[in-house]
């Protein structure tokens, strides 16, 4: 018997189980499944599971405690879709408040760590946290969108280090229509700015723009998962997507290049994303652009108003 801990929104569960210490890989394999029948029978299967264990030994017993804890983000739908002056007029106000703003940088420096002064290439400066504009994020992904081909069903974006969810919220309460609605996820690397999110989702649902819900058959509403993890673990989700925006200002670079003019972002990130994401994806980058190398291949440039920096260049690229 494997208990599933239901919170009223399915936010998280824990599950354990005991283990001998010698059980081997196909008692494991038996757990998980038990652990998926248990999901299934109580109807709270989340939408993404973040799998952390420990395997200890009592000396006393000799037996192995297996636990597993899973975080999980409910998939959140738009009750109705806004025009985007209306949903940043009351993103701005209700859910994540301009006033609000130097808090949520201030929140961002405390998940960076950064205490001291850092060099340029320090790779705690790819988790700087920063708002970009909606209105600059609208311009590129309406340019983005002449290059998706024949979409199905629904355009799947993710907003790759979303933060406190502020730009995921908004496209999702503005973006799509009822022909070809949008499914917008984010990831976000960062505990602390992960909870900040799904706190004004907690906010979008009290203010009846999100709900919690399963997805119906023709299900035609724009929704929205949140996932904390890296980039590098969910690559089932990079996988997935049609368009992916990344602000990468200020994101570790591998130097300058003529033949594209553009500061090319570190190989990492161009390998990771090709290694992942379907040919055809689109991605939008900020100041820096993809590695080549990697098949992507830069469509479009967009300048476009950034107030963090005094403007910013919108780099298109698709993977080839």
């Amino acid at each position: 018997q494997i208990p599933c801990a239901q919170s009223e929104q399915l936010s998280s569960s824990t599950l354990s189980a005991g283990l001998s210490t010698n059980s081997k890989m196909k008692d494991l394999q038996v757990l998980f499944q038990n652990i998926l029948l248990a999901w299934v029978s109580k109807k709270c299967i989340p939408s993404v599971a973040a799998f952390t264990f420990w395997i200890g030994q009592e000396e006393t017993t000799k037996m192995g405690f297996f636990e597993l804890s899973v975080s999980t983000t409910n998939t959140a739908w738009a009750s109705t879709r806004l025009s985007k002056e209306d949903a940043l007029d009351i993103l701005d106000t209700k859910i994540l408040p301009n006033d609000e703003y130097g808090k949520r940088i201030q929140y961002g420096r405390d998940a960076q760590g950064i205490n001291k002064l850092v060099t340029a290439d320090d790779p705690k400066l790819a988790l700087t946290y920063g708002e970009f504009s909606t209105q600059s994020t609208d311009s590129l992904l309406d340019l983005a969108l002449s290059y998706i081909k024949n979409p199905q069903g629904a355009i799947e974006m993710l907003d790759l280090g979303s933060g406190c969810g502020r730009l995921a919220i908004y496209l999702t309460l503005s973006r799509g229509t009822d022909q070809l609605p949008w499914h917008i996820h984010g990831i976000e690397i960062s505990e602390l700015l992960h909870s900040v999110a799904s706190e004004a989702v907690t906010l979008g649902i009290q203010n009846y723009l999100l709900e919690y819900g399963t997805n119906e058959i023709n299900d035609r509403r724009n929704c929205l998962a949140l996932y904390h993890g890296a980039a590098q673990d969910l690559k089932d989700i990079l996988g997935q997507m049609d368009l992916i925006f990344a602000y990468s200002t200020v994101w570790k670079t591998c130097g300058f290049s003529e033949k594209l003019g553009a500061m090319i972002l570190d190989q990492e990130w161009s390998e990771l994303l090709a290694s992942s994401c379907r040919p055809g994806c689109i991605v939008i980058t900020t100041d820096r652009a993809l590695d080549p190398h990697f098949g992507w291949e830069l469509v479009q440039r967009l300048d476009v108003a950034n107030r963090e920096i005094m403007g910013s260049t919108g780099y298109i690229q698709i993977l080839r």
